[in-house]
């Protein structure tokens, strides 16, 4: 499989999950909770990964760092490595019921606050 076609593996496998998920859903309310995912895949060398640690501090690891931690005995080169970053936006339904509110927060944008991880 070549990078694009993983690529589109996991960005397809991610979409598939968060829309066909029982979770996404806004309970009571009619409509999704979330919209399609926003869907980022960074190389486990990106200096991005080293900027974090320097301007967080050691308390934040590289994705290097961060598998030899899950896998210590197994040695990894960073170039070898992906990052997947996902993010759930809200619909357009709950954002434009949003826009309309001018003290509290819309109902949809209270009920899809709610732990994404249910979907995984």
């Amino acid at each position: 499989m070549t990078p694009m076609e993983r690529r589109g593996f996991w960005t397809n496998r991610i979409t598939q999950l968060v829309n066909e998920s029982a979770e996404n859903h806004l309970h009571d309310l009619d409509g999704r909770a979330w919209g399609e995912p926003l869907i980022g895949i960074a190389a486990g060398d990106d200096l991005l990964f080293m900027t974090y640690k320097q301007v967080i501090g050691d308390v934040h690891w590289t994705p290097a760092e961060a598998m030899s931690i899950a896998y210590p005995d197994v040695a990894f080169d960073p170039r070898n490595l992906r990052v997947i970053c996902w993010i759930l936006p809200q619909t357009i339904e709950t954002v434009l019921e949003q826009r309309q509110q001018d003290k509290l927060p819309g109902k949809k944008s209270v009920v899809s606050k709610t732990d994404p991880s249910c979907i995984l």
